[in-house]
């Protein structure tokens, strides 16, 4: 049985999705014996803008509210790295490396550095770079900061690997 998926934005009906949305996540879900394939739907783990966003990016190729608000890339970013979505990852990642360091805030900093430690033998090491600089912009807030005294407590190898990094970039 083959499966056409199409798209319709714009008030045009029937209109092929992207190649990249034939290769990912949704294409192997719709093709092979799995829960969504049975029950018809998909949990996509994604805050309401988060979805937004992310069908803004599957209708229309555009990734603008990204472009706009640094937590909604961050959340874009992973989303599209779980569901193998390349051309949304490899679009995020560009964004957010481009921007101004002092764009993301402490928290989203730790976020993007700790996501980017996983994967920085998958290419994530100029995100882990710009998540220090992130960091670094923001230091006069490390010292309050909730979620900085939680990962000192839980994750002391993370911590250490930052201060590597701090003092590699």
């Amino acid at each position: 049985m083959s499966i056409r998926l199409h798209s319709h934005c714009s008030k045009r009906l029937g209109v092929p999705l992207s190649q990249m949305l034939s290769e990912c996540f949704f294409q192997r879900m719709f093709e092979t014996d799995c829960k969504e394939t049975k029950s018809g739907k998909a949990k996509l783990n994604l805050s309401q803008e988060g979805l937004k966003a992310f069908l803004e990016f599957v209708y229309c190729l555009r990734i603008d509210t990204a472009k706009e608000d640094p937590k909604i890339a961050l959340e874009l970013l992973e989303f599209a790295h779980e569901k193998q979505i390349s051309e949304l990852e490899e679009g995020i990642k560009s964004i957010v490396v481009e921007k101004p360091d002092d764009w993301l805030s402490l928290n989203e900093g730790l976020q993007l550095f700790l996501f980017s430690l996983k994967l920085e033998s998958q290419g994530y090491s100029d995100l882990k770079k710009k998540a220090v600089k992130a960091i670094k912009s923001k230091r006069l807030e490390l010292k309050q900061s909730s979620v900085f005294q939680k990962l000192l407590e839980s994750n002391p190898k993370c911590v250490t690997e930052f201060v590597c990094s701090c003092l590699e970039f």
